[in-house]
């Protein structure tokens, strides 16, 4: 599972992304405002992904056209972008629209492509085909897909695995971003699915994770403190012990003694450890309960 913190962390990240406005359009349940400017390829497939959430088939085609009038190549670097490649088969595959250009522009892209980006565009050629439930795929890219588009044709089989697969493993799940937008995404879309949803994983999703997340912040905050305490008194018992017997040490001990302290590893450098005590002990709570 994914915490919200690490899911707010993860899209904060493209805040200075020109990504971002298609991003969030894709985990947005509410339909945004067309761009105006569409010599961009961003701002020309976040159109083609409102048109898709709106059902406008007329501006679908119109923006579908633009790019159409396009003549890609191996140095056209948008063919490479994985939003803009999705948002274009959507549009095709849902409205059955011509699929040549975009077959082309995927087999373009396909001869200098990582291994992940050639099984995206495995996945992409398989939706074109019709194969919603490919074996050999990244199927929560389908699963978007279906969800976007209203072409629903869900395998329990296929999103149980999947969702499986995606709760025991640490979030990034992947290292392309692409990837894990779709998987989140693809995870929303799984909880609302009513055959997937029973009534225990609801109360896990409303009330259970919210209420694990205060109690492990509450214990880690009162645990951390505890901590600090117990160091510092330490600290305090250490130095007091040391000036019992300090007759005893040599001057460059004494001075050694005195820097350490003005550092800031005496007592106030330990009650600075505080907040980086408390995230060390909810990773730790995280990791023994398997939440991500």
């Amino acid at each position: 599972m994914v915490s919200l913190e690490l899911q707010t962390t993860f899209f904060q990240s493209f805040n200075e992304s020109l990504l971002k406005p298609l991003i969030l359009e894709l985990n947005s349940n509410v339909i945004g405002e067309y761009e105006l400017d569409v010599n961009n390829a961003t701002n020309l497939a976040l159109n083609l992904l409102i048109a898709v959430k709106s059902d406008s088939k007329e501006n679908a085609k119109k923006f579908y056209t633009l790019f159409q009038n396009r003549t890609p190549s191996r140095d056209s670097h948008w063919i490479y972008d994985n939003y803009v490649v999705f948002c274009i088969v959507l549009v095709v595959v849902k409205y059955n629209l011509n699929t040549s250009w975009i077959s082309n522009v995927i087999d373009l892209s396909m001869s200098v492509s990582s291994a992940v980006d050639k099984k995206i565009r495995e996945t992409f050629k398989n939706l074109i085909a019709g194969n919603y439930n490919s074996k050999n795929d990244y199927h929560q890219i389908s699963v978007v897909y279906q969800h976007l588009s209203g072409d629903i044709q869900y395998s329990e089989e296929y999103i149980n695995n999947l969702y499986s697969e995606l709760w025991c493993t640490d979030f990034p799940f992947y290292e392309d971003d692409f990837l894990n937008v779709i998987s989140l995404k693809a995870i929303e879309i799984s909880f609302g699915m009513k055959s997937f949803l029973n009534d225990r994983e609801k109360y896990i999703l409303r009330e259970f994770i919210p209420s694990f997340e205060n109690r492990v912040n509450l214990f880690a905050n009162i645990l951390s403190w505890i901590i600090i305490v117990l160091l510092t008194s330490f600290v305090f018992y250490s130095l007091w012990k040391l000036n019992q017997i300090e007759h005893k040490f040599p001057d460059y001990i004494k001075g050694l003694f005195f820097l350490v302290g003005i550092s800031g590893v005496g007592v106030m450098g330990i009650i600075g450890w505080k907040k980086g005590v408390s995230k060390m002990i909810k990773i730790v709570i995280n990791k023994m309960f398997l939440y991500k």
